[in-house]
């Protein structure tokens, strides 16, 4: 009888809803929320049920469609060329609407954020950086200004307890997938404001995560969390259900119109991508399909082409962050480290045919003359097919920009070649090296005339995914080889050539005294890590700038070919 009555219950709740939102159903419109969608037709209010920020996102017919790809050809380059986009103006704008630069009627205008209307909307994200907190796995630790005072404090509590802070959230924005977090976000999250961080912490007594910090077995780590506490900070160890990685000032409890203030302002302003809806072009399993305006008119082209071949495209990935876990189906293909995903300018599809589904294997080897009739207007579109590529990637489509716009992506490549004395490059190797390591370089130079060796390096810049032969070590994902600063090298000396063994046993006297020169001068040798590498020697660019690192990291990895 509960099982009876609880489907009574849910039937009623689905009938009152759907109820609720006929009016706007009824037009052939879909209620959704306002701030993630554009609606080519406009939105209205009052149609659907739930908050205001609940509107009629109206049906756009193929004539609506054939309307904004006319005017999206020959009216919108005012707009779109000072980085604005161009829409029905009941839509949601995180900026301010200007008219006369937009094609089509008196409605039609240009959304560019950093405008003075919708409350004055400007992203004042700011970027932590300091010794003891510091962003996991490369994450940029974004905070709202207001919650600087709270990361010192925790930065310091942080020195004081030996311990480092790896933080593996900060600023957030609505919707983001979290990964493999165990406690589901509240609606009303100090992330979501720049006023909260997710943490693991690294001790003398080893890794702390959300298992050993809620044990407290840790006295390092406890020490940590008795000042955050103390201090008047929230710790969600002590929260039911417990979270015990995360820490906040309690904005969204101390003064809810301030984090609402701030939740409009930085959702509306620092969150540019925006959530693609179409009638022929979905997210596959639920995906939504997050893209730069600058790709709107891409992806609305592709619907249209869709609709005319009588097909579904199902998007696999659309948006993406750099090192971004892209599933089983993707494990022959390496990402491009300037991949137009990563901009928002590029999708991954599957398409739904008449006759039946069509998959990479099927749109490369054209066995579906529905996915060939789509492929071909794309490729007449001038957009880029990855079937056609050197290694095909059948299920990518994008708009080329890193050809179309390289400043976007690239600079010149800056790389040099290193030619001395001591340090020579094995077995005919060119020393590539971005000129920030020069010095390091010459160093170990000095270094290797004084022990009475040469440096005969096998590896130093890198590309991403370069096949490194027999090493024994598995390349680390923000490895400094991959940014021209690092080596790896085997020494040749009066007893004898001393390759990694022999490096890490240290019974080659001449060896030792390079290695210990190398050490004192405060550039890292791989053999005092676990796994030890004891071949490598690098000035740890990645650990103690990572923002350098990864600037270095697009420019060189896009530009070096």
């Amino acid at each position: 009888m509960k099982i009876v009555a609880i489907t009574l219950l849910l039937a009623t709740a689905v009938a009152v809803l759907l109820a609720s939102d006929l009016s706007c159903t009824i037009q052939g419109g879909t209620c959704v929320d306002w701030r993630y969608y554009k609606c080519s037709a406009g939105v209205e209010t009052g149609l659907c049920d739930g908050d205001s920020n609940r509107r009629c996102c109206l049906d756009c017919e193929s004539g609506c469609v054939a309307d904004e790809q006319n005017w999206a050809s020959c009216c919108d380059s005012a707009c779109t060329g000072a980085g604005g986009v161009c829409q029905d103006n009941s839509n949601y704008c995180g900026g301010s609407y200007s008219s006369g630069s937009c094609g089509g009627p008196s409605s039609r205008q240009c959304c560019k954020s950093g405008g003075s209307s919708n409350g004055g909307m400007y992203c004042t994200l700011e970027t932590y950086s300091s010794i003891y907190v510091k962003g996991y796995n490369g994450l940029t630790v974004e905070y709202e200004p207001g919650f600087k005072s709270a990361m010192d404090d925790i930065n310091t509590f942080a020195r004081q307890c030996s311990v480092t802070v790896w933080v593996t959230h900060a600023f957030r924005e609505e919707g983001q997938n979290l990964g493999d977090t165990v406690v589901p976000p509240a609606t009303t999250s100090n992330h979501l404001v720049g006023h909260a961080i997710d943490m693991n912490v690294d001790t003398p007594n080893g890794w702390c995560n959300g298992d050993c910090l809620y044990a407290g077995y840790n006295s390092y780590a406890e020490c940590f969390i008795q000042k955050v506490m103390n201090a008047g900070y929230r710790w969600g160890g002590i929260w039911s259900p417990s979270d015990p990685v995360h820490i906040d000032d309690g904005l969204n409890g101390k003064d809810y119109n301030q984090w609402e203030s701030l939740y409009y302002q930085l959702q509306g302003a620092c969150c540019t991508l925006k959530t693609y809806t179409g009638s022929h072009v979905k997210g596959y399993n639920g995906l939504k399909i997050r893209y730069e305006p600058g790709f709107e008119s891409t992806l609305d082209n592709i619907n249209n082409f869709a609709r005319m071949c009588q097909v579904t495209v199902w998007v696999l990935h659309a948006y993406r962050k750099k090192g971004q876990d892209l599933e089983d189906f993707l494990d022959d293909f390496l990402p491009s480290p300037t991949s137009n995903h990563l901009v928002g300018h590029a999708i991954d599809i599957v398409v739904d045919t008449p006759n039946g589904w069509c998959n990479d294997d099927c749109l490369y080897h054209g066995l579906n003359s529905y996915g060939e009739c789509l492929l071909q207007k794309i490729l007449d579109s001038r957009l880029r097919w990855g079937g056609l590529w050197r290694v095909p990637e059948p299920f990518h489509v994008d708009d080329d920009l890193r050809e179309s716009d390289r400043s976007e992506w690239q600079s010149q490549c800056t790389l040099r070649t290193y030619s001395s004395s001591y340090v020579k490059g094995y077995n005919g190797l060119a020393v590539e090296y971005e000129p920030g390591f020069k010095d390091a370089l010459d160093d170990v130079n000095g270094f290797a005339r004084q022990c009475g060796v040469t440096v005969w390096v096998t590896h130093a810049y890198r590309e991403e995914g370069q096949n490194l032969g027999d090493t024994v070590v598995p390349p680390a994902t923000t490895s400094n080889h991959l940014v021209g600063h690092a080596i790896d090298m085997n020494v040749d000396t009066p007893d004898g050539w001393c390759n990694g063994d022999c490096l890490y046993a240290g019974y080659n006297s001449y060896a030792e005294c390079l290695i210990q020169k190398v050490m004192n001068a405060g550039y890292r040798w791989g053999g005092i890590w676990s796994p030890s590498d004891p071949v490598h020697i690098d000035d740890g660019l990645n650990a103690k700038d990572y923002n350098q690192w990864e600037d270095l990291y697009y420019q060189l990895q896009g530009s070096c070919k």
